[in-house]
């Protein structure tokens, strides 16, 4: 974990002395979300929202590391009634290359890592910790679309995939799948 934070320090800073031009901005939006191999559950709709930094590299290339809270999980209510659904909240570090098409059109790809912050079985009358069943480290990658106005306005849609699982030694092959819709705003 220590190499991959140190991975991620040593690219940001490395960005700043490069980049040609910086812009901070805030982000939020829809996250739809799932767990791979979990079977008989349905998505989870939830929400994401945090900053970001976007480093101009050159007139196309772009990177954006992103510090944001995120919301995810599965939904699954059982034939009685029960509602078993799993909420896993996660503060999530993107870091995105961005590659500018036309105009404000850009693709952007890159990996994330994400810590685990609580997770939860259950509605509010009922829930019960899950934190010692999870994984606390999560990290993947994501593929995604923006378009930004040129009043700096954004709109994006990404997919994260995570490489761990989710429960520790449970549920084989469980990994996070999220698609993410945003607006954001740079300042």
């Amino acid at each position: 974990m220590k190499k991959i934070l140190g991975l991620f320090i040593f690219l940001f800073i490395g960005n700043v002395v490069v980049a040609q031009q910086v812009r901070f901005g805030f982000k939020g939006g829809l996250n739809v979300a799932t767990l791979a191999k979990i079977k008989n559950v349905e998505p989870k709709m939830a929400f994401h929202f945090g900053a970001m930094t976007e480093f101009q590299i050159n007139d196309a290339l772009y990177v954006q590391p992103e510090l944001l809270f995120s919301v995810q999980g599965v939904e699954k209510i059982e034939k009685n009634g029960l509602d078993n659904s799993v909420r896993l909240s996660y503060l999530t570090i993107p870091f995105m290359a961005k590659y500018y098409l036309r105009g404000g059109l850009c693709v952007e790809a890159g990996p994330y890592v994400a810590f685990n912050i609580s997770a939860n079985q259950g509605k509010e009358d009922y829930q019960k910790d899950l934190s010692e069943d999870i994984n606390g480290l999560d990290y993947g990658a994501g593929i995604g679309l923006n378009y930004i106005l040129p009043n700096t306005l954004s709109f994006g849609v990404r997919y994260n995939v995570g490489m761990t699982e989710v429960f520790n030694g449970k549920q084989k092959g469980s990994r996070n799948e999220v698609l993410q819709v945003s607006i954001g705003w740079f300042l």
